[in-house]
């Protein structure tokens, strides 16, 4: 079991390490950059192919190469982004006033308040203040003797005695070789699908503002098998839905012999948002070179501008976006399941928990895999 401060492609970082697993954290924006079986050297998460900076060091006039609308953001991203207290594009209006697309969890520098490990847990404990949102996060991340999962709890706490609309969205941004065009399967715990409400151009092949039942979308069929197309950007979204509460996305490569499945609550993080990107973003730093597959669970239906979030009405019956209370704390745990899998893996059909942990049952043959697991604390 290890917690130690190392480095990551030249930035800070954390490691933290079992028997099983070794996870890399950033705390230049709180991303999570890499996830990897114990001795293995693939990486499931999304390695973006420009070099990325602290995010303290952007300055919008010197870092051109990073773009002009994202730039900030994209200069310090990594596979798995918190995005909080927004999720979405920012207006012409706060572009101008230089403001922080995602939110700005992902676009400051977060403090490590603890990092320590024992023979049982490898842990770090870290956060930040939002003085724009007029909030607090903390994120505490757990691994634990034994286990092939990462444990996360995360406190999110509303500073003003007003209620706040809650942009709070984990963007898991999944790469090469794990995004693998006609191979990579995605599952999840929903039926009902919306896509974008508007197109992203001619590389989008999908009919804007539709709604649709998973995984039949409408202009792109099969949204649950990575798309050959290319070039390929688009986006939709799934309302997340389960009997006893608890939602699953699990992506799998049968020929890399990977599962990555994350586990949450499906009442704090009501909606899962797909990004679908295989060369299709021509301006940078994508400059279409950039195959990711955005698996992104939250509070929020769709990636939008702040006032057309708010603004634009329910979706497929829900709000498209969170509420946290005046002077209230969310507090929320989740799980990353990272497994190997065989080479006729058929994908899952369900995720439920059990005195041992987690099972995956496959779809098709019904086979189980049971993921040894003490759940939250």
């Amino acid at each position: 079991m290890r917690s130690e401060a190392t480095s990551f492609k030249g930035r800070r970082a954390y490691r933290l390490s079992n028997d099983l697993l070794e996870l890399m954290t950033l705390p230049g924006g709180g991303h999570i950059a890499e996830l990897r079986l114990a001795g293995s050297t693939v990486n499931p998460l999304w390695e973006p192919h420009w070099r990325t900076i602290e995010p303290e060091e952007y300055d919008r006039a010197r870092h051109l190469e990073y773009g002009t609308e994202e730039g900030r953001l994209l200069a310090s991203i990594a596979g798995h982004t918190l995005c909080l207290n927004h999720y979405g594009m920012l207006s012409a209006a706060e572009l101008e006033a230089d403001g922080f697309e995602d939110g700005e969890a992902p676009n400051l520098p977060w403090e490590v308040y603890d990092a320590a490990a024992s023979p049982e847990v490898a842990s770090i404990s870290y956060g930040l203040n939002l003085p724009e949102a007029g909030m607090q996060f903390s994120r505490r991340i757990e691994l634990r003797a034994g286990e092939p999962v990462a444990h996360f709890e995360e406190e999110v706490t509303n500073l003003r005695r007003t209620d706040s609309p809650l942009g709070y969205q984990q963007h898991v941004a999944l790469g090469s070789p794990m995004v693998e065009p006609g191979v990579t399967r995605l599952d999840l715990s929903g039926a009902q699908g919306h896509t974008s409400l508007s197109s992203f151009g001619e590389a989008d092949p999908t009919t804007p503002n539709q709604s649709f039942t998973w995984p039949n979308g409408p202009g792109l069929a099969d949204l649950d098998v990575f798309p050959t197309q290319k070039p390929l950007c688009c986006v939709c979204t799934v309302a997340n839905k389960s009997d006893d509460g608890m939602g699953f996305v699990a992506v799998s490569n049968p020929r890399v012999g990977l599962l990555l499945a994350y586990v949450f609550s499906a009442d704090t993080f009501p909606w899962t948002a797909l990004w679908y990107e295989n060369g299709g973003s021509d301006y940078p730093p994508y400059d279409r070179r950039t195959v990711a597959w955005g698996i992104e669970f939250g509070t929020c239906a769709l990636p939008l501008e702040r006032m057309e979030l708010l603004s634009g009405g329910p979706l497929l019956g829900r709000r498209p976006f969170g509420v946290l209370p005046a002077l209230t704390t969310l507090r929320t745990a989740y799980t990353a399941i990272l497994h190997a899998i065989p080479e006729d893996w058929g994908g899952v059909r369900n995720i439920t928990r059990s005195n041992e942990g987690f099972i995956l049952t496959e779809r098709g043959q019904g086979r189980e895999q049971t993921i040894a697991s003490g759940g939250p604390r």
